[in-house]
């Protein structure tokens, strides 16, 4: 074979492993990048409670089954925020009273065992940081806002509290419907620690 024929091959190789080498690292580090901007709920070390009352009496209860996922951009600033919830895992402490939250009048786990929020919005301003999304309830979907603190280190760690109008999503029904006796406001009291590792989902 002609001696220029072989040496534009072997340049022409070269050049194309090169070229090839040098795409494989450029994908490697915009995954590694992507990676760094997903965080993954940490529920070891997050919270998620609910204070409400009934005929007077004060009832506190939480949800031990969460998790979720913040997207942030390249300068670690939140973007976007994924919060699903067990249904069945709320307890308030009270055996018969969780079993009550989880039927048909309240929770009705059977046939919706997860609740989502999505956030559209997010706005920082310092250490404030307000969402706004969507809360998917008992096949519902009610806009809402959430404001809360926010820590930024290895970590992201969102503090605050919201009202959800239970109403709005058939939650206490039948019996439960006298807004007297059950207020149709429910606070929601949350920590949500995010850290860089991988996210799974869903609580269930």
């Amino acid at each position: 074979m002609n001696r220029s024929i072989v040496s534009s091959i072997n340049s022409n190789f070269a050049r194309y492993y090169a070229q090839g080498i040098t795409i494989f690292f450029l994908a490697c580090a915009a995954l590694t990048a992507q990676a760094d901007q997903l965080r993954a709920l940490d529920p070891a070390r997050s919270t998620l409670s609910f204070q409400s009352s009934f005929q007077g009496n004060e009832i506190d209860g939480r949800f031990t089954k969460i998790s979720g996922e913040l997207h942030c951009n390249d300068r670690g600033t939140p973007e976007s925020l994924t919060l699903y919830i067990a249904l069945g895992s709320a307890t308030t402490d009270s055996e018969e009273r969780d079993f009550t939250l989880a039927g048909e009048d309240f929770f009705n786990v059977a046939k919706f065992p997860q609740a989502r929020f999505d956030s559209s919005k997010i706005k920082l301003q310092d250490s404030a940081i307000s969402i706004e999304g969507t809360l998917n309830l008992k096949g519902m979907q009610e806009q809402t806002r959430v404001d809360a603190e926010i820590v930024s280190d290895d970590d992201i760690t969102l503090t605050g509290s919201t009202v959800v109008d239970r109403t709005l999503f058939h939650v206490g029904i039948g019996e439960f419907a006298d807004t007297v006796a059950l207020p149709k406001d429910i606070k929601v009291n949350f920590i949500l620690v995010f850290s860089k590792t991988s996210a799974k989902n869903p609580a269930q």
